[in-house]
């Protein structure tokens, strides 16, 4: 090799060099200035996509998501610097620096919690490939209250754990495969408990041989029936009904029927209104004022003073007042907390 081919060869090797480092510091300020502006959004992050009611419970879950960034490093050293190895320096950081781009936009573009919610139809998904249905039997016709056709006809309201991977049929009053959570003075239930209280009642868990229960509508009187659909909140489901009542004498006015808004506990059909917080141990239903056709159930989330809430309107007050079809009201999972007291003694002491 000629002293000009040396110099030529050196020159090309420090072109080279300086190619990849300022390639390499510009993947790196890519990089660290996805984690600052990552970090100087997060008070407006925290919010949107992990809303509380301890706005800093809310900003530490989003600096975990920052840290989970930490744990994830080494597997991303491992795989991208065997791609290097592979495929070349090059493609191994044009990925890596496209992906954070990508990353970036998902961020801006993700739904917020306030737009998605919770979402809670009367369709629950459970482990195993289940899923929980609530429905039941009636119309929206208003029943007759004499001469009634159907006095042989009992309606019903159903919780249904269906498994996705079957195909096969079943009969949703065999009592074999369905409890009965009617509970009436001929049958009171568990504890004697005609109004269905009992919080210690056997339910249909995901890991339950049983496939679900039912109740009939017969308890306030004949021809009451589901007339709204049902939502699944906070462990319970809620569902409105409609009976026919006699005419008052001397009133012109057609009546409306007697309205009831049910809370029930989703496992085991107890009853969720009056129930002081739980998800059981209370009524299953509270008349709405004015009866007729309630409004179906539903449920959304709202911002109160900063902060999202779960809101149903619709449905009977649990906490047991009076309930009207289009009355408002806050729910929220029927958590127990669960204290105690520990003591401890250090090192040395007497």
């Amino acid at each position: 090799m000629t002293v000009r081919e040396a110099e030529t060869t050196s020159v090309h090797n420090t072109t080279d060099i300086r190619r990849v480092v300022v390639a390499g510091g510009l993947g790196t300020l890519i990089e660290y200035y996805d984690y600052a502006l990552y970090g100087y959004v997060s008070t407006i992050i925290a919010p949107l996509f992990f809303p509380g009611h301890d706005p800093v419970a809310s900003l530490l879950s989003v600096l975990a998501v920052f840290a989970l960034s930490y744990v994830v490093r080494p597997i991303g050293g491992i795989f991208f610097g065997w791609v290097g190895d592979r495929y070349g320096r090059k493609r191994a950081l044009l990925v890596t620096v496209v992906g954070i781009g990508l990353a970036n936009t998902a961020i801006g573009v993700l739904p917020t919690f306030a737009m998605v919610g919770v979402f809670a139809p009367a369709l629950l998904a459970a482990p195993g490939n289940q899923v929980y249905l609530a429905l039941g039997s009636g119309d929206r016709e208003h029943p007759l209250q004499s001469q009634y056709p159907y006095g042989a006809v009992t309606n019903r309201f159903y919780v249904f754990k269906d498994s996705l991977a079957s195909t096969s049929a079943l009969n949703l009053d065999d009592t074999t495969r369905m409890y009965d959570f009617t509970y009436s003075a001929g049958d009171p239930g568990p504890s004697n408990a005609t109004n269905g209280t009992s919080c210690s009642t056997v339910g249909v868990l995901p890991m339950s041989s049983m496939s679900g229960w039912f109740m009939n509508l017969s308890a306030s009187g004949l021809g009451e029936q589901t007339v709204t659909s049902a939502i699944i909140a906070a462990g319970m489901v809620a569902f409105s009904t409609n009976r026919p009542v006699p005419q008052a004498q001397g009133v012109c006015s057609t009546a409306l029927g007697a309205a009831y808004g049910y809370w029930v506990n989703l496992f085991n059909a107890s009853g969720g209104i009056g129930a002081s917080g739980q998800a059981c141990g209370g009524v299953r239903d509270s008349p709405f004022v004015g009866g007729g056709l309630p409004p179906s159930p539903v449920i959304a989330t709202v911002p109160v003073d900063g902060q999202v809430v779960n809101v149903v309107i619709g449905a009977a007050q649990l906490s047991g007042g009076t309930s009207c079809g289009i009355c408002a009201q806050q729910v929220g999972p029927a958590i127990t907390p669960t204290r105690k007291s520990i003591f401890w003694k250090s090192s040395g002491e007497n």
